[in-house]
Formats: C-alpha cells, sequence, structure tokens
C-alpha cells in the first residue's frame, strides 16, 4: 500500500479528533487479496508484526471504521500527485450519499462538471472514489485547497 494522505477533520465542521487515512492498493484487487491473506490467513487475524503495536494503540481509540474505495478513471494515483506536486494548506473531504446504485453516475458528474468548477477555485482533485462493499450508494470525494483563503471564496 501507499499512503495517498493523513489528515485530520477541523472540530467546527465534524467530529472530533477525527484522523482520515487513505491508502492505494499498489496491485489493485490483487494487492487488496495479498493484503487480506497477510492479515488473516493466521490466528489472531492481524499482522503478527503489529500486534504490540495494535495493542497500544487500542488506548487511544475511540472507534472508526475502513471502507474498500474504487477510484474513479479520473482520480489520480499516488504517482501522478507525486509528480504533478500536488499539496494543499487544507483539503474538502466529501462524504456522498446517493441513491442505490447511481455512485457511478455521480463521480461522472463531477468529471463532467464539478472538476471544472472546483478548479476555477484553484481546487485540485485527489481523487474521487465510490465505496465498494455497498449497494454504490456512497461517493468519497477529496479535493486540494491552495490556501484558507481559497476556500473561504467557495
Amino acid at each position: 500500500m501507499e499512503m495517498v494522505g493523513n489528515f485530520s477533520t477541523v472540530g467546527s465542521t465534524e467530529r472530533w479528533p477525527e484522523s482520515i487515512n487513505l491508502w492505494e492498493f499498489v496491485d489493485g484487487w490483487d494487492g487488496v487479496a495479498q493484503n487480506f491473506r497477510h492479515e488473516f490467513n493466521n490466528p489472531v487475524h492481524q499482522d503478527k508484526n503489529l500486534v504490540p503495536w495494535w495493542a497500544e494503540a487500542l488506548n487511544y481509540r475511540s472507534g472508526g471504521y475502513d471502507r474498500l474505495l474504487v477510484a474513479s478513471p479520473q482520480s489520480p494515483t499516488v504517482e501522478q500527485l507525486l509528480a504533478r506536486g500536488v499539496t494543499g494548506e487544507c483539503y474538502m473531504h466529501e462524504l456522498i450519499q446517493v441513491r442505490p446504485g447511481s455512485a457511478r453516475d455521480y463521480l461522472s458528474m463531477i468529471d463532467e462538471s464539478g472538476r471544472t468548477i472546483c478548479e476555477s477555485f484553484g481546487w485540485t482533485l485527489v481523487g474521487a472514489y465510490r465505496h465498494a462493499m455497498v449497494n454504490d450508494s456512497e461517493v468519497i470525494v477529496l479535493w486540494a485547497i491552495p490556501t484558507w483563503e481559497d476556500w473561504a471564496t467557495w
């Protein structure tokens, strides 16, 4: 896996403290399968090397959830983001619930018009994803925003 980013939420806009980690599986679904095999094909159902780390991490966690996301065609890879030097002073995460079965349509709409609008404000698409394990009803879109002032003009 490659880290796309590690983000935290602004307390005035979301539950806090909250951390959001976004990873990219290097080898696609084959990479997911290899990761799951390594993690779950043993008696403790986690990477044995990380057992002490997880035991300590439980002292600092109050909950959370994971998602397997499928990147839309317009989503850049980590390699592409790095090559383009994409960064932001802040990032906007959109978690969007859509009618079951319509996540792909929503992602197409982002590519057709939403991207143009956000890029006119100087924002850069970091990724647009649909949740792989539900009924195609959840979309996550992540934008890099150059400055807080650029965010404020939205």
